[in-house]
C-alpha cells in the first residue's frame, strides 16, 4: 500500500489502558476483544470493533475471519487520507494487537522490524498471516 514516503504511526495498547487515551486528531483504534468491548474517549466512528479470540485453531475459539482481516483493509484504506496514526489494542496489548499492528506495518510503512524485534510482544501468527494474505491480494 505504502503512504508514498510517509510513516504511518502504528501503535499497540492494551485495553485497560484506552480509557487513558482522549481523542486524538488523525488516530484511529482498532480494538480487537474476546468479550467486553473496550472503554474508550474515542468517538466510535474512529473505531473499528472487533471480536475474536487469541487462538490460532477453530477449536480453541472464534478466530480472526477473512471477513474481519477485510473490514481492517478497508477501515484503513477509507482513512488513510486524515489519519497518521493507528492504535491496536486487545485484551493484553501482547498478541493479538502485535500481530495486527506487524501486518499494518508491514503493508503499509514496508517494516514491521518494530514489533518482531521486541520481547514485549509475541504475535499471533494465524493473525499475522491472515491480514498480509488480505492487505496484499
Amino acid at each position: 500500500m505504502g503512504t508514498g514516503g510517509i510513516v504511518m504511526k502504528i501503535i499497540v495498547v492494551p485495553k485497560n489502558k484506552l480509557k487513558e487515551i482522549y481523542n486524538i486528531s488523525n488516530t484511529i483504534l482498532i480494538s480487537i476483544t474476546s468479550d467486553e468491548p473496550a472503554i474508550t474517549n474515542f468517538e466510535e466512528k474512529d473505531i473499528l470493533r472487533l471480536y475474536f479470540d487469541d487462538v490460532d485453531s477453530i477449536i480453541h475459539g472464534r478466530l480472526l475471519s477473512e471477513s474481519d482481516a477485510n473490514k481492517i483493509k478497508y477501515f484503513i484504506i477509507n482513512n488513510k487520507k486524515h489519519v497518521n496514526t493507528i492504535i491496536c489494542s486487545c485484551d493484553a496489548g501482547i498478541s493479538r494487537s502485535s500481530a495486527i499492528a506487524a501486518a499494518l506495518m508491514y503493508w503499509i510503512n514496508g517494516s514491521d522490524n518494530e514489533i518482531w524485534d521486541n520481547p514485549r510482544y509475541v504475535p499471533n501468527r494465524f493473525v499475522y498471516r491472515t491480514l498480509l494474505n488480505v492487505f496484499f491480494e
